[in-house]
This record gives C-alpha cells, sequence and structure tokens, in this order.
C-alpha cells in the first residue's frame, strides 16, 4: 500500500438495514434495459437540442447529467458498502480500458460513492471534468463520507492528500498498442492532436505519448528513473492487463469483495488504427520503453497463474 500525508474524514458505511428496502426496490430491475432505454429515447433528444440552441457542451452535460440519474435508479446496490470498508483509488492512465472501467462501475455503485461523478457542480457549470487542483483546493467539497471509490488520471497525487491511504488499483497495456490507439485517438476532430500527422505527433509528443504508464508511477525523462518507478509501482494493491480485461475484471470484483461481479463493458473505443511505416514502428518502439520496461517488469511481478 501507498503511503499519505494529509488527514481525511472518516468514511462512514451505511447499515444493511438502512439500504436493505432500496436494495429489494431495485432488485428485479435491470440496469442495462434501462440504459438502452434511455440511450435509444434521449440521446437523440440532446442531439436536436444541440441544433436549437445549445452548445455541444452543454447539451452532452444534460445527457450526462441524466444518464447518472439513470444509473443511480438502476444500480445493484451492496446492503453495506465495500467489503473492505476503505476508500480505493483507480488509477486511470489514457487508452488502458479506463472509461469501460467507469461504465461497469456505475452497475453496482451510486454516483454520491464515487469521484468524480457527474453531479459535480463543475461538470453542472459546462466544464464537463474536475481537476486534482480543484479537489486540493476544496476537498470537502468532492471527497465525502459517502465516497467508496475514486477513479481518473491523477497520478500519484491523491496519495499525497489522503490519509489513510486509499488502496490503489490500475489497469496496464502493452505499450506499443497504447501508444498507438492513444495517438489515433488524440488525432480526430476536437482533441489534442486534430490536423497533425502521425509524423508530426510522433516529432513533437513521442515521448509523452510512450511513457504515459510510467509517468503516472512518477516517470521523469531527464531523471531517467525507471528503477524508481517499478518499486512504487511494486506496492500498489492490484494490477490488471488490458489484454486480459475480461478476467482481470472479475479479479477487480474479488479485489473488491463484490458478490455479484462487475459487468464487462466495452466504451470509448478507438475505431480504426493508422497504417505505420517501418519507420514509424520503430520511433514507437524506441519511444516506449520506459512503459515497455514498466510493463515488463508488472508482468514478471503480478501476472497471475492461467
Amino acid at each position: 500500500m501507498l503511503s499519505g500525508t494529509i488527514q481525511q474524514a472518516t468514511i462512514t458505511r451505511a447499515t444493511s438495514a438502512q439500504t436493505a428496502p432500496i436494495a429489494a426496490l431495485h432488485a428485479n430491475v435491470s440496469p442495462a434495459r434501462v440504459r438502452v432505454s434511455f440511450r435509444s429515447k434521449y440521446v437523440p433528444l440532446f442531439t436536436r437540442v444541440s441544433h436549437m440552441g445549445w452548445d455541444r457542451q452543454r447539451a452532452t452535460t444534460a445527457r450526462y447529467l441524466l444518464e447518472g440519474y439513470a444509473a443511480d435508479l438502476t444500480a445493484r446496490i451492496r446492503p453495506s458498502g465495500l467489503p473492505k470498508h476503505q476508500l480505493t483509488y483507480v488509477m486511470h492512465i489514457e487508452k488502458t480500458g479506463g472509461t469501460s472501467f467507469r461504465y461497469a462501475l456505475y452497475d453496482r455503485f451510486r454516483q454520491s460513492e464515487m469521484f468524480p461523478n457527474v453531479y459535480h457542480e463543475y461538470l453542472r457549470k459546462g466544464r464537463g471534468f474536475v481537476l486534482w487542483d480543484d479537489v486540493e483546493a476544496h476537498p470537502d467539497r468532492f471527497i465525502t463520507a459517502r465516497t467508496e471509490l475514486i477513479m481518473g488520471h491523477f497520478g500519484l497525487r491523491p496519495l499525497e492528500l489522503l490519509n489513510p491511504p486509499p488502496l490503489v488499483a490500475t489497469f496496464l497495456r502493452d505499450p506499443i498498442s497504447r501508444m498507438r490507439s492513444a495517438i489515433d485517438f488524440n488525432r480526430q476532430p476536437g482533441r489534442r492532436y486534430d490536423g497533425l500527422s502521425m509524423d508530426e505527433v510522433l516529432s513533437r509528443h513521442a515521448w509523452r505519448e510512450g511513457s504515459m504508464q510510467a509517468q503516472a508511477f512518477g516517470y521523469n525523462h531527464d531523471l531517467d528513473n525507471i528503477d524508481g518507478v517499478i518499486e512504487t509501482f511494486s506496492r500498489i494493491d492490484f494490477v490488471g492487463f488490458f489484454e486480459n480485461y475480461e478476467r482481470d475484471m472479475a479479479r477487480f470484483s474479488d479485489f473488491l469483495g463484490l458478490s455479484d461481479r462487475l459487468p464487462v463493458v466495452r466504451r470509448n473505443i478507438t475505431g480504426q488504427r493508422s497504417e505505420l511505416t517501418a519507420s514509424q514502428l520503430e520511433k514507437l518502439h524506441y519511444f516506449a520503453r520506459p512503459d515497455q520496461q514498466l510493463y515488463d517488469a508488472a508482468r514478471a511481478m503480478r501476472q497471475p497463474s492461467p
């Protein structure tokens, strides 16, 4: 377990007596069926609204808020909180399956039990995301007594704020596969590499993309501190692998102590891959060296038996 420094309020749990009536109410409701119905009926509405004076961000925000309400209504409520009775931080590294993972969690946890969630003030204002700087400025606003799961692109920063430290979990992905997916995803219209060719991305941003998993654990290019990164990584509580997503989702359910395992959900998939030249592929392997060292070490340390 990784350690933190700043005191956090004690996390309390609802009793089975308090939640049993609600659990019985929702026991026979299919979350998947309700969400499919919701998306088929209301998502087209917000698409039309965006053409009637609402900008795309406001329409998307409204959609997510209503989808959050639908998720809360149909969540399969656990009778007494997480069996481990401890805050869990899921470190989300881009293009390792994190968005799919988040939607799987929506099936088992209320929005109020997760951070970030779609009801936060910053999302309602239309920004669409919460930065860890926001949390550090107003921790009581975001991490409450009801929070059981934290998930985001926050690296090690939550561990500097939370005391006692949370359990830490993450998913890793083959570095070349992750790097290609991230670049293709971010070359889509409106994203950070919009308008850039593959060669331009590799010439300007390859170090960022090639070591993103190592950076989440403190990697610094100038220091080339990969040994320290692997040491830090070795102390986290759960590691899953994108390549074994279904199996490791089951393992994560067991890690949380859930009797009903999390569903396998797939969201935010990049789609068709760009064709790479031999030179471009060689550059990917070169710049992905830090992530490759971390990934190989993780496989050696944490790969469960078949």
